[in-house]
């Protein structure tokens, strides 16, 4: 434990923090601000006009696989070269589908569950090797279900929602471990729903709207693979099925669906750091049941129905567009500025020497330091923040692929003003200190400041790193 004690060091230290606040409310609000706009432009077509051509990105390369053309599934398989603006046929699915959810894992995109005709549900899995261009079958879903979304976080692939051959709708969160080729039963989401749409950050999974059998949903719920938990996030502001849902720069954009018996252009923009909802530019064309997904700072929206009134006036395209949001264009990583000194300003006279005042509060953690000896006394300012302390918490090896918690404590009577955390690195061989996540941190103002962290690493080697929480403390108010 440190005391900050002279008036000069102080001072410094406060700059320091005004500096930080200051970059981190900027950064803040323009990332909030540029959520709110966007362009959409056209892109090639895919190979036919069709429904639930469900999309990912595997090695920056973009895929739709399957589909639906009024009760006939598809099998297709087509690839998108952004530089060149073409799709190429790639090998077929082994299986025919519509309805179904698709997602990459360790270089592999999985085909899950669906159906192959009105009302024949499958639980089948297949999963596509781009490097030899062929299927393989995989352990098929404990349950089949259709209209569910597929999301993968923390080396796992989740299978979430769905509805079984238009008999009900289910909670069910399914997890799939590649390493052994199983499914296991996870915490069930809160809400009974399909049709709904997912997207992660920061290995949370966020699952936007749906139907419950009744109607259209605005609800919002967020997974935590790790902790094994869902909670509640903010609503959407326009409840609706059958939409698409992609990241970028950590905001989620929730794009189109169904209404009450037409499709929808609305995009919607969700801060998951906020957890908070901003308006973005609309489609050109209402869109809904189409393929999703993400690439180079773009979300492609690939087929699905632009038109539909609950009758047979329903059409579908093969159209595709895409929406490159203002903020998907991200300014160079700054350099680090150098820790600021205290500047070599001109002295003026010394004031009168005020009173001694009383000792501080004995701190409680850790053993005591060697007393320093006592400054002479500085000249008279203004009042600043009583008692500034610095305190770090115990370090915290991370290995990779794990998550902890450390925490930096304030002493009896002081109070959290401002707070962050150090990581090392043990040896050559670790990770590089950028593959860690931090995604929490207490706020100023309580009596600790706690950070939690993931070690993204790796592949062979240690890979560790050290992380330890710090935090400057002042007497309480």
């Amino acid at each position: 434990m440190k005391s900050i004690r002279n008036a000069s060091t102080r001072n410094t230290t406060l700059v320091i923090l005004l500096i930080t606040i200051v970059t981190v409310v900027s950064l803040v609000a323009s990332r909030r601000g540029s959520a709110e706009s966007g362009t959409w432009t056209t892109k090639a077509s895919i190979s036919s006009a069709r429904f639930h051509a469900e999309a990912a990105v595997l090695n920056g390369v973009l895929y739709t696989a399957g589909g639906w053309n009024g009760c006939t599934p598809y099998s297709n398989l087509e690839a998108y070269d952004p530089t060149n603006d073409t799709w190429t046929p790639r090998a077929p699915m082994i299986t025919a589908r519509g309805y179904h959810a698709v997602g990459v894992l360790n270089g592999l995109l999985y085909a899950v569950g669906g159906s192959v005709g009105c009302g024949g549900d499958i639980a089948n899995v297949e999963a596509y090797d781009p490097t030899s261009n062929t299927w393989s079958a995989k352990a098929s879903l404990p349950t089949a279900r259709n209209s569910h979304v597929v999301a993968v976080a923390n080396g796992k692939l989740y299978a979430i929602g769905g509805d079984s051959n238009r008999s009900g709708n289910y909670t069910l969160t399914t997890e799939y471990d590649p390493a052994t080729n199983t499914w296991s039963d996870r915490a069930p989401m809160p809400t009974p729903r399909y049709a709904a749409a997912a997207a992660v950050v920061n290995d949370v999974i966020y699952v936007f709207g749906g139907n419950n059998g009744i109607g259209g949903l605005a609800t919002v719920e967020a997974y935590n693979p790790v902790t094994n938990t869902w909670i509640s996030r903010a609503a959407m502001p326009t409840a609706r099925p059958q939409l698409g849902a992609a990241a970028i720069n950590g905001v989620i954009y929730a794009i189109g669906g169904a209404g009450s018996c037409h499709s929808l252009s609305v995009v919607e923009a969700y801060d998951p750091a906020t957890d908070t909802w901003s308006t973005s530019t609309p489609m050109p064309t209402p869109r809904h049941d189409f393929g999703c997904a993400a690439l180079n700072g773009s979300i492609y929206v690939i087929g699905g129905y632009t038109q539909y009134d609950c009758g047979s006036n329903e059409f579908y395209v093969s159209s595709v567009i895409a929406f490159t949001p203002s903020s998907s264009n991200p300014s160079p990583t700054p350099t680090p500025s150098p820790t600021p000194t205290p500047c070599a300003c001109e002295q003026g006279p010394p004031g009168p020497v005020g009173p001694q005042g009383p000792p501080g509060p004995q701190g409680s953690s850790g053993p005591a330091g060697p007393q320093g000896p006592q400054g002479a006394p500085g000249p008279q300012g203004a009042p600043g923040i009583s008692g500034l302390q610095y305190v770090t918490g115990a370090p915290l090896p991370l290995a990779k692929q794990t998550t902890g918690t450390t925490t930096a404590t304030c002493p009896s009577g002081l109070k959290v003003i401002a707070g962050g955390y150090i990581t090392t690195v043990p040896n050559a061989s670790a990770a590089d200190p950028a593959q860690m996540q931090v995604f929490s941190s207490a706020n100023s103002g309580t009596t600790a400041w706690l950070v939690s962290a993931t070690n993204n690493a790796s592949g062979s080697g240690n890979h560790k790193l050290i992380l330890t929480a710090y935090a400057i403390c002042a007497i309480a108010q």
